[in-house]
């Protein structure tokens, strides 16, 4: 096997320094953007679950619940009963 004469020069760039501070801003945007989404996504669960519990709860009350009577009619007077 033949070795290269002539060594391989690795030069290491560093990456360009962000000197007015958007990097850590947009850091804080992804975060809080994240932070509101799940904070509505949670509260669309728990108004599709309280929707599912209050129809369920009506339902039962209406079927459980004794018949009422009927109301009075609106014609009717006090003074003719007597």
């Amino acid at each position: 096997m033949i070795q290269n004469a002539s060594p391989i020069i690795v030069k290491i760039i560093s990456p360009p320094k962000d000197e007015t501070g958007l990097a850590k801003l947009s850091d804080v945007l992804i975060g809080s953007l994240g932070l509101t989404g799940a904070m509505v996504l949670a509260a669309l669960l728990l108004g599709a679950v309280m929707a599912v519990a209050m129809f369920w709860w009506r339902r039962r009350a209406v079927s459980v619940a004794p018949p009422r009577l009927a109301p009075p009619s609106a014609t009717s007077d006090i003074s003719e009963s007597r």
